[in-house]
């Protein structure tokens, strides 16, 4: 659906005003974890990392979703999805580093910096010079959230640990807003698409994830 406001032409409305509340929910989920007391920094740090580049990703959408109908078919709208792109890289690329931290410690962590910064460059590499459909950024994006589930689950089994059975009730979600899109599942094919209805699965799923990363960080 297209809408004229203030002289300018908005297209895919609802999905350009979800992503853009997917951007403020993700900016105050980064705000309030950064000002939470935890004895887990590192841990934290990446927490806020992994929210202020979904709140990148998100309004970097926004925008081409908004003022973009030819996508990548236009320089400045291949410049604009090149963002969202390396947002969403940048989210993998965290979501590794958690992982390795949350399952194996510092120790670990450490080894699996240079590991993630190669992974980065190969997804970067990727979608500029090979392939930049949104599939292929799924293909880099899923693992980690993979992993992130079976850490999770791992580690709520292991310990009885509530706040990590969050995490992966989360991740879940995430996976199944990712199916309704790729289904293109949409209550009404104009007004509320697939893709819109994939960003409010994702608002729910990135609420869960929240509580449940925060009441990790609180229980230590």
């Amino acid at each position: 659906m297209t809408i004229d406001l203030f002289g300018f032409s908005i297209y895919e409305f609802a999905v350009s005003i979800t992503d853009l509340l997917l951007f403020a929910e993700s900016s105050l989920f980064a705000t309030i974890l950064y000002q939470t007391q935890s004895s887990q920094l590192l841990f934290r740090r990446l927490l806020v990392l992994l929210f202020l580049a979904l709140a990148a990703s998100s309004l970097f959408g926004a925008i081409f979703h908004a003022f973009f109908p030819l996508d990548t078919g236009t320089a400045g709208g291949f410049f604009v999805w090149m963002l969202v792109a390396n947002s969403i890289g940048v989210i993998a690329s965290t979501l590794w580093a958690i992982n390795a931290l949350a399952f194996m410690g510092v120790r670990v962590f450490k080894i699996t910096l240079p590991l993630v910064a190669i992974y980065n460059i190969s997804f970067i590499y990727t979608v500029f010079f090979i392939d930049s459909e949104f599939e292929t950024i799924i293909l880099f994006y899923a693992p980690p959230l993979i992993v992130l589930a079976l850490v999770a689950l791992t580690k709520s089994l292991r310990n009885w640990d509530f706040s990590w059975g969050g995490v992966f009730a989360g991740v879940i979600l995430s996976f199944a807003a990712a199916t309704a899109q790729y289904l293109k599942i949409s209550p009404h094919p104009e007004y509320f698409d697939h893709n819109a209805l994939y960003h409010l699965i994702q608002a729910t799923s990135l609420a869960v994830l929240f509580l449940s990363f925060r009441a990790v960080l609180k229980g230590a």
